[in-house]
């Protein structure tokens, strides 16, 4: 409606904004200016004590208020993104020079800045001195989100990746970060334009604003009186003319101004909000129609400015990488206009939940990678411990007897007593890649760096070995089907081996990167997931599943399970919920969170039994963040622990979380959080020497087990 009335409102307005009435009939009887409001449809809003109609000052203020503030706000924009993805990038001088300059620019109060430039430029130069003004520190919030954007993108394996194939800096900035960053332009706008606003109201209630003031004759016969008003309307003048006593009268002069720039600061204010959360949670869907023509535009802008551009020379790319940044907010602006959400309609389709696991089986407690726990510890000590100086891999497995299988560097598979007393020992091939798996009748899996897979019957006799012949290098330790059928990652394909120690199947997606997680199985069993890639279990064959269209890279997509037996898609900071239907794929609700000050995309993810998602934010360089979202949508529990490089060991059906990571300056650290506690932990034990990590751990009953990679393997209860 603004952007309506700035465009309409001369038009519109039923006075010239700089008529004088000295006398109107208001209410049946003659009045002198000013003129009350509400009292006249001559002069809904009332006047100035020049008798100029307010209403028509306000319909005419807001075209050179908005067109003031976007100018600002645009340059603003300019400059923040322009310092901030070199201060990001650059680890230099100049990039140093520009975070410093940043910083500065934060630390000085803007109306300060502001107030000193107009009056040193000279406010009768009119709109430049305000537009300078304005713009000379503004750009110091964009600035900083921009470099932390930054500096996240080109800490990602595809940044290195293209600077080990040659690519160039302007080619990375054009082809990778540019394209990271052109969706938080129109938020960043929004918020720009909101703070100029802000600025610009504030200045005219200093009396500065553009135009200066004019003087009127409004009383007096003998002896002339003349006031200072505003001439042609501009909402600061308004406002910066209009500061009458209290006491006299309502001042209606500075109110009406005053509400109509809280509405505009309000109005982009929630624009701003709504784009960021658009960003956050909602999910573009299938273009059709106009959204299929501008999809296509966009990516035929991105085709010919950005890929063809960076295929050139050096100095031809230079000159080219503005416009080529520029085709790139473009085309991400068109790409965002098409999006809309593609929730449906209702409560999410009910799933049956997994039926939790008798002991814990594989790494991640199951096949499908829940981590699910029955239940979590609470005040648990530390009943014995074992160790191989060589040190462990991944996390161990327990059979339901009790058993605890955990493979050692030195390639070695121990199979340990409840009690902590080492029962059996194997010699492994290699090397092992991951910890060691269980299957239905017992047998133990193992995969060693080589791409080799072997089983050992439960008393540590070797039943058969296999070798992959695709690549050299195995990257993840094996999950077992309900069919018995092994499954374990090969750097970036699927490696399927039958119960007897045959090849079935690898399934390869030539798009996956080099990956050291393990594979997930479906719950109905007919898929396996591997990062953001589907394959059938039947043959391997890539499955073409399209849950978030021309999903970005840099959104680190991710195919899951969750507890509650539902399958979901993550992609930066949410979950989505589909299944597979007979017209394709069906999505829901996307369930996420803001991730306000979030400079990472989580390292770890999960759906407990009841729904309750969870996201855990942990690196070697920053404090662990947990988050908890109940399957309604709603952040329900948040917490930020002093632990680096933490993993998560087991959830509960309620969300408590057992979790393990390294405390600064002290050894590893366990502790337990629930939802409804947050930051405050049901319990913290610290174990292990400084330094150490935990490789993976298991809840199992009464008893939970931690690997660390020091060769620790902790038993508490």
């Amino acid at each position: 409606m603004l952007l309506l009335l700035a465009l309409f409102g001369p038009a519109l307005a039923p006075r010239d904004p700089l008529e004088r009435t000295l006398v109107a009939e208001i209410g049946g009887r003659p009045l002198g200016a000013p003129f009350p409001p509400f009292q006249s449809w001559a002069f809904p809003l009332g006047s100035d004590r020049a008798g100029r109609d307010l209403f028509s000052r306000l319909l005419w203020a807001l075209r050179p208020t908005l067109l003031l503030v976007t100018i600002v706000a645009a340059i603003r924009l300019a400059l923040g993104v322009l310092i901030g993805a070199i201060s990001g990038w650059s680890a230099r001088l100049p990039g140093r020079a520009l975070s410093a300059l940043t910083d500065a620019a934060l630390a000085i109060p803007m109306l300060i800045v502001a107030l000193a430039a107009i009056t040193a430029v000279g406010i009768e130069l009119g709109l430049p001195a305000f537009i300078i003004g304005m713009s000379l520190t503004g750009w110091a919030e964009t600035a900083q989100v921009i470099r932390a954007e930054t500096q996240l993108v080109a800490a990602r394996p595809y940044i290195h990746a293209a600077r080990a194939l040659g690519a160039t800096g302007p080619q990375i900035m054009i082809r990778h970060v540019g394209r990271h960053l052109a969706p938080l332009l129109a938020m960043l706008m929004a918020f720009e334009i909101s703070a100029a606003l802000m600025l610009a109201g504030a200045l005219g209630f200093l009396g500065y604003f553009i135009g200066g003031g004019v003087w009127v004759i409004t009383d007096g016969i003998r002896i002339p009186v003349a006031e200072r008003v505003a001439g042609l309307p501009e909402l600061g003048q308004l406002i910066g003319t209009a500061q009458i006593r209290v006491s006299s009268r309502p001042p209606w002069e500075i109110i009406f101004p005053g509400l109509v720039i809280v509405v505009a600061i309000l109005g982009f204010t929630l624009l701003g909000e709504g784009l960021r959360r658009r960003q956050a949670s909602a999910l573009p869907a299938p273009a059709s129609g106009p959204g299929r023509l501008l999809a296509a535009a966009a990516a035929r802008i991105e085709e010919a400015a950005v890929i063809r551009a960076g295929a050139l020379p050096g100095p031809t790319t230079s000159a080219l990488a503005a416009l080529a940044l520029a085709a790139v907010f473009i085309s991400g602006g068109l790409l965002w206009w098409q999006s809309r959400p593609t929730a449906q309609a209702g409560p999410p389709t009910a799933a049956p939940a997994l039926a939790p696991q008798v002991g814990w089986p594989a790494e991640r407690g199951d096949a499908y990678g829940t981590l699910r726990s029955p239940s979590i510890l609470t005040t648990p000590s530390v009943s014995w411990a074992f160790a191989d100086p060589a040190g462990f891999t991944g996390g161990p497995a327990i059979a339901p007897d009790g058993t605890i299988y955990v493979a050692g560097t030195g390639g070695l598979l121990y199979a340990i007593a409840p009690d902590g007393q080492e029962r059996w020992r194997a010699e492994l091939a290699a090397a092992p890649a991951g910890g060691p798996a269980l299957g239905p009748d017992g047998s133990v899996y193992v995969v060693d760096r080589t791409g080799g897979l072997s089983a050992f019957t439960p008393d540590g006799q070797q039943r058969w070995h296999f070798q992959n012949s695709y690549r050299s290098v195995a990257t993840s330790g094996p999950i077992i089907g309900p069919d018995s059928t092994v499954y374990y990652t090969v750097m970036d394909a699927v490696q399927a081996v039958s119960p007897q120690g045959a090849a079935r199947w690898l399934g390869r997606d030539p798009e996956l990167p080099y990956l050291e997680l393990p594979p997930r199985l479906s719950p109905d069993g007919a898929m396996i997931f591997l990062k953001a890639s589907a394959f059938s279990t039947a043959d391997g064959s890539q499955l073409p599943l399209t849950i978030v269209p021309d999903q970005p890279r840099f959104a680190d997509p991710q195919l899951l399970v969750g507890a509650d037996g539902r399958t979901y898609f993550r992609t930066e900071h949410r979950l989505v919920p589909w299944r597979r239907v007979a017209a394709g794929i069906a999505v829901q609700q996307a369930l996420g969170w803001p991730a306000n000050n979030v400079l990472f995309l989580p390292t770890d993810v999960g759906v407990t039994a009841a729904g309750t998602a969870w996201m855990l934010y942990s690196t070697d360089f920053a404090d662990t963040r947990l988050v908890w979202i109940n399957g309604d949508g709603r952040q329900i529990g948040e917490l930020a622990a002093p632990l680096r490089s933490g993993r998560a060991i087991a959830v509960s059906d309620d969300g408590t979380m057992q979790l393990c990571g390294s405390a600064r300056n002290t050894s590893l650290h366990c502790a337990a959080f629930s939802p409804q506690l947050g930051a405050e932990p049901l319990w913290d034990l610290e174990l292990g020497e400084p330094g150490d990590l935990a490789t993976g751990g298991a809840v199992v009953g009464e008893r939970s087990y931690i690997v660390t990679d020091s060769g620790q393997l902790f038993a508490l209860e």
